[in-house]
């Protein structure tokens, strides 16, 4: 016996009906980009939220009136969280063979330096850089 006939019949054999809100049309549904951060412009994905509101670990947790002032900052570094990202799939052994496939210009590793020592070099630069004052836009 499957899951689903285990349910029906814990459930006296009646599949539940949760879903009675009637289906707007065509032209009053709203379409959004479900994989991109709520907050407006935002280009990274939503990864910390519930439900329909999805929001980047930048938006998530601040303001609402902070976040046309991050999204700018996130879209001037954007390269540079797109490398962090890049750095979050690396194992140390890529780190170590490919050290320069694997190294910013701006921030290169330095000597001795191991990949989470690096990883979180990187994302405190850019925590610095997106979370800055609000006059240093």
């Amino acid at each position: 016996m499957d899951r689903k006939s285990e349910a029906l019949q814990l459930d006296g054999g009646q599949m539940p009906d949760n879903d009675k809100r009637p289906t707007p049309p065509p032209d009053q549904v709203v379409k959004t980009n479900h994989r991109r951060c709520a907050a407006f412009g935002c280009p990274l994905p939503g990864t910390i939220g519930s439900g329909s509101t999805w929001r980047c670990r930048f938006h998530f947790n601040g303001e609402p009136s902070t976040n046309d002032k991050i999204t700018l900052r996130i879209k001037s570094h954007f390269n540079a969280i797109r490398f962090f990202n890049r750095l979050l799939g690396a194992t140390p052994y890529d780190f170590e063979t490919y050290r320069e496939k694997y190294s910013s210009k701006t921030l290169p590793p330095e000597a001795g330096e191991n990949l989470y020592q690096y990883r979180a070099r990187v994302k405190a630069w850019i925590d610095r850089r997106i979370f800055a004052d609000k006059e240093a836009v």
